[in-house]
């Protein structure tokens, strides 16, 4: 959130902690963390210095570090509360984010699948809290602790390297337009070039299949009203524009 400056929560990750501000630049205690969001980086206090989660003295501090999900999410609840909470892994059908060090009793609950919002517990709900996985990542209020978020990409996406961004697996199943729409409203993404396609389901170090007919990139629909897509075979192709037809988004570099 790029409003933050700063954002102080006092969280207690179990047993006592001292009743000392021993954190200097801004003070804190044992087990405090703070968001700083110039930096855009997560910090806690180890009685002692201001530690960056992630970094050389960082721990996962409550993240179970989950493949292609976000290990923490940014929110706001009403009133002056602010929220940072965890990936606390998938548990009774839902991936939970919540406080640590308190069993997730207080969180946020997607679906595993859809990564839609499915629900909130004992925090205090606002839209900002209530949003999909998905909205999180646009609107940057996601963390990584360096898995799962892809090396420079987006959760849910596979560097390509000196080229970009794929999407792990098909976004939808729309019209042409709903395509370009929704890669580019979900993730300020596009839909893939030919070759960027082609490449993903061929290379061994992607092996992304190809459905019977993906919408790729091209250069609009012609005067027959068609549009470019990729085969299952890797073949160039057009067809209908206003067919329902597989997608997966692209962030090119």
């Amino acid at each position: 959130m790029n409003r933050y400056v700063f954002i102080l929560l006092f969280l207690v990750f179990g047993g006592a902690s001292p009743a000392v501000a021993d954190c200097t630049g801004p003070a804190g205690v044992a087990s405090q963390t703070r968001y700083d969001g110039v930096e855009n980086k997560l910090y806690y206090c180890n009685d002692t210095d201001w530690v960056e989660m992630g970094g050389s003295g960082g721990g996962g501090a409550g993240s179970a570090l989950m493949a292609g999900w976000p290990d923490v999410i940014l929110c706001d609840g009403s009133g002056s509360n602010s929220y940072i909470l965890y990936n606390g892994g998938e548990d009774g059908g839902y991936v939970r984010y919540g406080l640590p060090g308190v069993n997730n009793a207080s969180r946020i609950n997607f679906d595993p699948v859809t990564k839609n919002y499915s629900g909130i517990q004992n925090l205090n709900s606002t839209a900002s809290c209530t949003r999909d996985i998905a909205d999180y990542i646009t609107d940057g209020d996601v963390f990584y602790f360096g898995s799962g978020g892809g090396g420079g990409c987006p959760a849910g996406f596979t560097e390509m390297t000196n080229l970009g961004c794929m999407q792990n697996a098909n976004e939808g199943n729309g019209t042409y337009a709903t395509a370009v729409t929704d890669c580019y409203d979900t993730y300020g993404a596009r839909l893939p070039l030919l070759g960027d396609r082609h490449l993903a389901a061929v290379h061994a170090g992607f092996n992304f299949t190809l459905a019977d007919n993906e919408w790729v990139q091209g250069g609009g629909a012609g005067a027959s009203g068609e549009c470019p897509r990729i085969t299952s075979s890797g073949g160039a192709g057009l067809r209908p524009c206003d067919w329902n037809t597989d997608y997966r988004c692209f962030i090119p570099n």
